[in-house]
């Protein structure tokens, strides 16, 4: 999303395997998990983007826990109290993903994108 490098409304979180600190760029690059960003242009709601870099972590629950994590994070640090998820129609197993986080199907928008919420 272009809008989203110029906006200074926006968080990003990187997930990484672990609990200690890493040594050198390389090992973070290798422990990097994903990556969950917030676009909140009006601070009472956020849209959500979340990346799980390599296929053999996705479904083993680390999208769900960072998600978790960083939606409780934006709604006491900067009192988002709507989240939602715009998801290409060609990406049914991202849909589902959202499904399962509770979110719920809103509609269609104008870019063939359903919008979850």
């Amino acid at each position: 999303q272009e809008s989203w490098v110029q906006e200074e409304t926006q968080l990003m979180f990187i997930a990484l395997r672990g609990n200690r600190q890493s040594r050198s760029i390389r090992e973070e690059v290798s422990r990097m998990i994903g990556k969950v960003c917030l676009f909140y242009p009006d601070y009472n709601s956020a849209e959500v983007y979340i990346i799980i870099a390599d296929e053999a972590d996705r479904r083993r629950g680390y999208g769900r826990e960072i998600l978790s994590m960083v939606m409780t994070y934006a709604a006491d640090a900067i009192s988002v109290d709507r989240f939602y998820a715009k998801v290409p129609r060609y990406q049914p197993g991202v849909a589902a993903f959202f499904r399962k986080c509770g979110f719920r199907r809103r509609f269609l928008n104008r870019r063939d994108e359903e919008e979850y919420e």
